[in-house]
């Protein structure tokens, strides 16, 4: 959006009308993900929102908030979102909410979702490397014998790698 100064003939940008973002060096828009996930049976309304990073070391996250029908799993539809989004348009996180905030005018509130969120987050107490080393270490060794796997790392995907949730 933009706004002619008067008698000068210059042009102030004054902002973005649209939901478009820079995430991960691309563009992303977020009602193009908005729209993908409404797709998905049983999803009733989505708001896509950018999180801000927790600490130092990590980055800004997209998730989505989620109204949907009894029957509806947020898992099930991050699976979805990988098979039908753009690679950097699939979200970190959703998270299925009874309502949404709204503003004054009327419109979703998106700040008060992403303090919402964050909150949250807060609230998990921290997993140490320390005390999960032990944990993680056995369950590497459990699926690298299961999958018949030469090598299982922290960042692999088992399901990706033979794995199911059967």
């Amino acid at each position: 959006m933009a706004e002619w100064r008067d008698a000068t003939y210059l042009l102030d940008f004054a902002g973005r009308t649209d939901n478009e973002i820079k995430h991960a060096g691309f563009c992303v828009d977020f009602g193009e993900i908005e729209y993908a996930l409404l797709l998905y049976e049983g999803v009733r309304s989505v708001v896509v929102v950018r999180q801000p990073p927790l600490s130092d070391d990590e980055m800004h996250s997209l998730m989505a908030f989620v109204r949907g029908s009894k029957t509806f799993y947020p898992q099930n539809l991050l699976v979805y979102a990988e098979e039908h989004l753009l690679s950097y348009m699939v979200l970190d996180a959703i998270e299925c909410i009874n309502e949404f905030s709204l503003t004054p005018n009327g419109k979703v509130d998106q700040n008060a979702l992403v303090q919402r969120r964050l909150h949250t987050l807060q609230q998990k107490p921290a997993v140490h490397a320390h005390q999960s080393g032990d944990k993680r270490t056995l369950l590497r060794n459990l699926w690298k014998d299961l999958l018949n796997a030469p090598e299982i790392r922290n960042e692999d995907d088992l399901f990706a790698s033979g794995s199911s949730s059967l």
